[in-house]
Order: structure tokens, then sequence, then C-alpha cells
């Protein structure tokens, strides 16, 4: 249960999130050994009373010692404010849009929770995380700011996510990982474990993010709903070699999302990986039609990363085969599709698999005129411009970068 949510990812979530324990026993033999009324000035809910009934904490100062069995540093903390259903109905529709990958849609809420509720720190940490993985780094950081000074206002578990969090910002991947790696320890079975393992893949510890995830249920809270998790073990699995345990979790993404082209993803790669085209190209046929995911992931940039695949364990004919079929894809785009910024960059991508260096530049030129951030638009056509021998273009784009005129 402690695991389960109770100082976890949310603590808004706590009722969703101890759906385990809302069983016949509990029910049957705590609901009248501990008054839920007892605990309010601590914002916990029943089932956080009825598990410290079960511990028999019944005598003297029951709420004092409920807090400290159950959540570590809630006690001289507050996570979730105690008096404001508007603070935690705007919470509850941030996590929502977070949970499912939409970051930039959780940010508003998440913003109101706090604005509702000025004590809401936590509200506004996730407001940051979500920020960030938006791609807003100035308001994450923003956020943190407002935070950070009220540390002490935190329990431990956040704590450490605040600390996991800033120094993802700076750029700190090591003081990411063990920020988290601190969060996870005092509330184990909670999300730091899968951002132990989303740090530690970065920095090619492979064998220590599948461990770190082994911790968790995929089909259970905290990580049921995150499709990333399915995609980190995938990576893992595969940086490791193990192709068969990366089929196994890929096939377990798409019975939990099927249609998604995402969990389509994750298969057709590790059936490339197996040397097992028939089922690859199948799969990736079926591909070409599924809708785009969440976070503008195309059937064509998947098509993209599986003809790389195929290229990478021996397969050209099917590499060139599916690399063409994903430029094809991108030329089908209605005008308003292609002229994204995410469409642009990933159709530059294929063009620059299938061989057509030129075009590939001429693509990102026009990104980088259009979007002069992020930076790297105007230091990507210096890869097709070395592979056309065009010197002049390459030796300039080296320039660029070591005069650190891309910042």
């Amino acid at each position: 249960l402690h695991g389960g949510g109770l100082i976890g990812d949310h603590p808004v979530a706590i009722e969703r999130r101890l759906q385990g324990a809302r069983q016949h026993f509990i029910r049957k033999h705590l609901r009248s050994q501990c008054p839920p009324q007892a605990f309010a000035a601590y914002g916990l809910d029943d089932i956080t009373v009825r598990v410290a009934a079960l511990h028999g904490i019944r005598h003297r100062e029951p709420q004092q010692a409920a807090v400290r069995m159950l959540a570590p540093g809630l006690a001289r903390s507050q996570d979730m404010p105690e008096s404001s259903p508007q603070a935690l109905k705007h919470d509850a529709e941030g996590i929502e849009a977070y949970v499912h990958g939409r970051y930039r849609e959780c940010v508003p809420p998440l913003r109101k929770a706090y604005e509702a509720d000025p004590t809401f720190y936590v509200a506004l940490l996730m407001a940051g995380v979500c920020a960030g993985n938006a791609g807003l780094g100035a308001t994450a950081d923003s956020f943190y700011a407002i935070v950070a000074p009220h540390k002490d206002r935190l329990s431990a578990y956040y704590a450490a996510r605040l600390d996991a969090a800033m120094a993802g910002r700076a750029g700190d991947l090591e003081g990411y990982v063990a920020g988290n790696r601190r969060a996870a320890a005092v509330g184990p079975g909670t999300k730091a474990s899968y951002n132990v393992a989303q740090g530690v893949i970065q920095l090619g510890r492979a064998r220590e993010a599948r461990e770190a995830l082994r911790q968790l249920d995929p089909d259970r809270e905290p990580m049921k709903g995150w499709l990333s998790y399915y995609s980190v073990y995938a990576n893992a699995a595969h940086a490791l070699g193990d192709y068969q345990d990366e089929l196994q979790m890929a096939r377990r993404a798409r019975a939990a999302y099927p249609g998604d082209v995402r969990a389509a993803d994750l298969e057709a790669e590790a059936l490339a990986a197996l040397g097992r085209p028939v089922e690859a190209e199948q799969l990736l046929t079926q591909i070409q039609t599924t809708p785009s995911a969440a976070g503008d992931v195309t059937p064509g940039e998947v098509t993209t990363l599986v003809a790389l695949e195929f290229a990478a364990h021996g397969n050209a004919a099917a590499a060139k085969r599916w690399s063409e079929a994903a430029v094809k894809w991108f030329d089908a785009l209605p005008a308003a599709e292609a002229r994204t910024a995410d469409n642009r960059g990933d159709k530059a991508y294929a063009l620059y698999v299938v061989g057509r260096y030129k075009d590939a530049a001429s693509l990102i030129d026009g990104l980088a005129a259009d979007w002069p951030d992020p930076p790297g638009w105007r230091a990507w056509p210096g890869g097709p411009a070395a592979l056309v021998d065009d010197t002049a273009r390459t030796t300039e784009m080296q320039r660029v970068i070591q005069d650190n005129r891309l910042a």
C-alpha cells in the first residue's frame, strides 16, 4: 500500500492508486476502527486511516502515528491542500493530461491549482515537470524558482523530485538520477523508479535501467497509462541485445495500446532486430494507415526507424524499401500537415536515411530560417553537406559549432 501511492507520484490520486486496498477485508473489518474525520487535518483519506488501524495504531496519538508510519516526511509538510476543492479539481485535470503525455495541455490546470491554493506547491512542481517535458524550459524554471524556497513544505518524496527536476533542467543528468533515487528510496514502487530508468538509459546504463523498471508493473499504478514505460524498457533490452525480451515487452505494449503507432513501432523494431522481416513488414504495412499518436509520432517517423533497424541488422533490401516508403508517406501529407516543423524535420531525416542528402539539407535550411529554436536546426545541414563533399558548407557548420554560435 505504501508503494502504491500514499507518498507516490501524486497524492491527489490516492484513491485511484490504492484500488487494490478497496477490497472486502478492509471495508468489513476496519471501517469502524478509526474514524476518517480524525485524520482530516492531514488531508489523508479513509483508506489511509484503515491501513493505520490495520497496524493497530489506535492509541494515544493515532493521527501522528499513522502519518509517521505511512508517509515519512508528511507530518511536517502538506503536499495536498486540505480545504480547496477547486485546487484539487484543477490538479486532477492536469495530472490526467500528464499521464497521457499531453504535456502542454497539463500546464494551465496545474498552474490554476496553485493559484487556487498558493500552498499547493506540488501542483506547481508538476506544472514545471510538464513544461519541461513540453520543451518550455523557461516556464519550467520559473515554476521551480517559486517552489524551491518552500522545499521544506514538501514531503521527502517531492523534495527529492524537485531536486531531480532542477538538476535535469541544469543538464546534470547524474543529479537527476540521484534525486530520483532518493525519491524512490522514500517511496518504493512510485514513478521515481521509472525516472531513474529514464535517466540511466541516457547515460548508457541499460542494465540498470531495466532493473529499475522491473520494480514496477506497467499494468498497475503508477505506471498504468504510461506507454513510455514500455518504450524505455524495450530500448534497454535492445541495448543489451536481449531482443526476445524486447519483443515480449513490445507485445505487452500493443495489447495495452491497440492501434497506437508507438506500440506498433516497438514490436516492428524488435522483429527487425530478431531477423524476422516477414512479420516486421506485415506490421509496417499496417502502420502506414495507423493514425499518428500523441506527441506527433507519425507512421512516417516510425517507418524510418524500422528501416534503420533493418539496416543495422544487415537487411539492406528491406531498409531501402521502407526508407523510401517513409519518404512517400511524408510526400502524401496534406499541405498544412506537411508544413509543420515536426513533419518537415522527420521528412528531412527520412531523406537523409534514403541517401537524398541535398534534399534533406534543403529542408533543414528552411526549418532553420522559420524556427531558429532549437538551434540544432542550424547545424544539422553539416551532416548531409559532408556526405556530398560540400567542403565549404561543412567547414562553415564546423566553425559555427566550435565557436558556440548555436546557443
